[in-house]
């Protein structure tokens, strides 16, 4: 099967969502402000999205849940644990983040879209694809690790936060 023979049965409604994600990860790139629940949708909405569409595979390989879910959680330890941008801001006054734009959350849409879609076509193309144990793990760690990339910016974020309600607090002790 040939990449035309993909392309040209791939449903239009692909096509659109992708449109979408691109659209999406675009916005990000530019400062703006943002309230705080919405600094956890894009990750929330991508990994309930990427669960949701895996859900056969985690049927199918047992081990692929707990993969999904321990590289989540170590890509989100390793980016929440580090020093936010320094010119991420809480903005007391409005209740808002300020975030300055970034390239991480389209980088991590299309990662996302692409793997998705290779993983589909992949499924239609080798028989028991979903099943394979030896595609699945790799997949579930890949999907994961992406996802959790989004936690952990949040977490960044927070700790911005944090670091502002600190200093705030020891100013106000020196000052009394």
């Amino acid at each position: 099967m040939n990449a035309m023979t993909i392309f040209s049965h791939t449903p239009v409604w692909v096509w659109g969502l992708l449109v979408a994600l691109l659209l999406l990860g675009l916005s990000q790139t530019r400062q703006r402000q943002v309230a705080p629940w919405r600094l956890w949708l894009l990750p929330a909405v991508l990994s309930l999205w990427g669960l949701w569409s895996m859900r056969g595979n985690f049927q199918a390989v047992p081990l692929a849940l707990p993969v999904w879910a321990l590289c989540a959680g170590l890509a989100a330890y390793a980016v929440g644990s580090r020093q936010a941008a320094p010119d991420v801001r809480w903005l007391a006054d409005a209740g808002r983040w300020q975030l300055p734009g970034s390239w991480l959350p389209l980088v991590v849409i299309v990662l996302i879209f692409c793997t998705r879609y290779a993983s589909t076509v992949a499924s239609v193309i080798v028989p028991g694809f979903g099943s394979l144990w030896t595609a699945q793990l790799p997949l579930m760690a890949l999907l994961g690790g992406t996802c959790g990339l989004l936690w952990g910016r949040g977490l960044q974020v927070l700790q911005v936060r944090t670091r502002t309600r600190t200093q705030v607090g020891v100013r106000a002790r020196v000052q009394a």
